[in-house]
């Protein structure tokens, strides 16, 4: 006679997307880039220390955390939320975001052609990891860009293309590490500490009419 089987069942109730979703909210005082990026890292840091980590991956995280939005300072980003000031925000302000602005462009791919010249990455012992996990921060990067998310603004054509080739490499190396359910593990750790700093400010801080889905 078979064993007993016990079973879990997930029930999800489907929200509104403009309270369930902290990118589609449109705020009064949008943060910095780097005051985004302080608060993802104080998040993720608290999820490492919870879950045990050990050191290089938990410095893993912080890091890719600290450089995940970097790519969000081009100016194509800027300019589909509106942005005309020198200050450079994370996310959009009262009125939303315009994604048909970007052509494409994934703020994640600008973020990792940043990070690849950090010398603190490049001499880390996770710099594969971190790089992926800055490129893989929204679900895309696995296991490529599209070639509409490159940009030229700081970079050359070469190095756009070296880069999208190297992290389709690095997500099989990564894959090979960790197995496919490791490495989507990790992944998703710095995108909740991203999801929760999203959603951080207070409610008054926030038009709940929301707007246009930002990237």
């Amino acid at each position: 006679m078979d064993e007993p089987a016990d079973y879990l069942v997930l029930l999800i109730e489907r929200g509104r997307p403009e309270t369930d979703d902290p990118e589609g909210i449109g705020r009064e005082r949008p943060p910095t880039i780097e005051k985004h990026a302080a608060q993802v890292v104080d998040h993720v840091t608290q999820l490492a220390n919870a879950l045990g980590l050990g050191d290089n991956l938990k410095e893993a995280l912080v890091v890719a955390a600290n450089w995940h939005d970097s790519g969000k300072s081009r100016k194509v980003w800027q300019r589909s939320i509106y942005n005309s000031s020198p200050t450079l925000f994370a996310k959009s302000g009262i009125q939303g975001m315009d994604a048909h602005l970007l052509g494409g462009y994934r703020h994640e791919f600008g973020s990792i052609l940043d990070a690849s010249a950090s010398e603190e990455i490049n001499k880390h012992p996770e710099r594969d990891l971190i790089l992926h996990l800055i490129a893989a921060h929204h679900g895309h990067g696995r296991p490529h860009f599209e070639p509409e998310a490159l940009n030229f603004e700081k970079h050359t054509t070469k190095e756009n293309e070296d880069a999208a080739h190297e992290a389709m490499r690095r997500f099989a190396r990564l894959q090979l590490r960790f197995g496919r359910w490791g490495l989507a593990w990790l992944e998703s750790l710095l995108r909740c500490a991203d999801a929760a700093a999203s959603r951080s400010p207070l409610a008054s801080d926030v038009n709940s009419t929301g707007g246009n889905k930002s990237s």
